[in-house]
């Protein structure tokens, strides 16, 4: 249904924000005085102005994607994604005092460290023990669950490497050792 005085048009429904206007046809006064439209010239588009519409599937995809990549980038760029490593943090002498001063912490308890040499395929509360001293000192085995399976192994062997012993993941009396050593210092 057309109206050219109400605004309506047979174009579809006039609150499609995204179609394009309708060219405004002028209107003059012919000889007689009485008000006839124009002629039906096409109003050019403004300059600059991009319709979403116009892109073809792909570039609409194309644009989505690029979109998607910037927001990422920028979330990666203020540090949300930004994760906690299985180290323990490193604290300074003097933020430690003044943390110490501020607020009483119970000291952390004793790991007590295994009593006796362990091999991958072991299980029980010993591992268990191995495992919780491993995790203090900052070598995380994974799941404190009492097996000795291939995480604890490699934790085990990244402990060796930084003590200057042989990673063989093998707890045995050197490794024992140098375990109770940490465990005692820290």
């Amino acid at each position: 249904m057309g109206c050219n005085d109400c605004g309506m048009s047979d174009r579809g429904d006039v609150d499609d924000w995204f179609a394009e206007p309708e060219p405004v046809r002028p209107r003059r006064r012919d000889v007689a005085g009485e008000v006839t439209l124009g002629d039906e010239t096409a109003v050019p588009p403004r300059p600059g102005r991009v319709s979403l519409r116009a892109l073809p599937r792909g570039g609409q995809l194309a644009l989505a994607v690029a979109a998607i990549v910037v927001l990422l980038l920028v979330l990666w760029g203020v540090g949300a994604f930004a994760g906690g490593g299985s180290a323990p943090a490193q604290l300074s002498t003097s933020s430690t005092q003044a943390a110490s001063t501020a607020v009483s912490t119970p000291a952390a308890a004793p790991i007590p460290a295994p009593t006796s040499t362990l091999t991958p395929g072991s299980s029980g509360p010993q591992v268990r023990r191995l495992q919780r001293a491993l995790v203090r000192l900052g070598y995380s085995p994974g799941r404190v669950d009492g097996s000795y399976g291939p995480a604890t192994e490699n934790a085990l062997k990244r402990f060796q490497t930084a003590n200057g012993l042989q990673p063989d993941g093998v707890l045995g009396p050197k490794t024992l050792r140098a375990l109770r050593t940490k465990l005692a210092a820290g």
